[in-house]
């Protein structure tokens, strides 16, 4: 009789991996994965500012700004001779600056969260020319809701949309280099 050969395997290796890399995406610990993923907050950041500047000289589906709203910007400006083009959403620079991926500033969100970072507009900094938060000015944009005492709809234009296909895979090869980084420590603590 021919008896059965058995092989063991040791998981223990592949549990401390799943381990380390489950610690480092639910509590923002410190390492590889964790990195990758602030990594991730500053490529989104990049692609978001990239399209907010193109979307603000009109490549993009952003509705056109309205003749009072640039009639409000040539008043402001003194000596305006005619022939400026407008940006759209650019009059004081505050939302695309809350969209600058290498430096923390006013009303700019960067937040660990379980499994991933919510990246966004957030903070109780003020616009300049009101009393609503620059977040609160992002969002009015960004959903397109009544303003004002009058309650005129705003234009519908989105800030935070989901990040193009060059975004994703620089994403994606940020945290395969992780998790290689990190099954290379866990190997040798193993």
């Amino acid at each position: 009789m021919i008896m059965p050969k058995f092989v063991t395997v040791d998981l223990r290796p592949l549990r401390l991996f799943a381990a380390a890399i489950e610690k480092q995406l639910r509590t923002a610990t410190a390492g590889p994965v964790h990195n990758a993923i602030k990594q991730w907050a500053y490529r989104y950041r990049s692609f978001a500012k990239a399209r907010f500047a193109k979307f603000s000289r009109g490549g993009g589906n952003w509705h056109r700004l309205e003749e009072s709203t640039k009639k409000r910007r040539r008043k402001a400006r003194r000596g305006y001779k005619g022939g400026r083009r407008f940006s759209i959403l650019w009059d004081t620079g505050k939302l695309i600056g809350a969209l600058e991926p290498r430096v923390q500033t006013p009303g700019q969100l960067t937040q660990s969260i379980p499994f991933g970072v919510r990246v966004g507009y957030g903070g109780p900094a003020r616009h300049p020319r009101g009393r609503a938060t620059i977040a609160d000015i992002a969002s009015f944009h960004q959903e397109g809701i009544p303003v004002g005492k009058g309650g005129a709809q705003r234009r519908k234009r989105e800030i935070i949309v989901e990040p193009d296909s060059a975004a994703i895979e620089d994403m994606t090869e940020y945290m395969l280099r992780a998790l290689d980084r990190l099954g290379k420590s866990v190997e040798h603590r193993g």
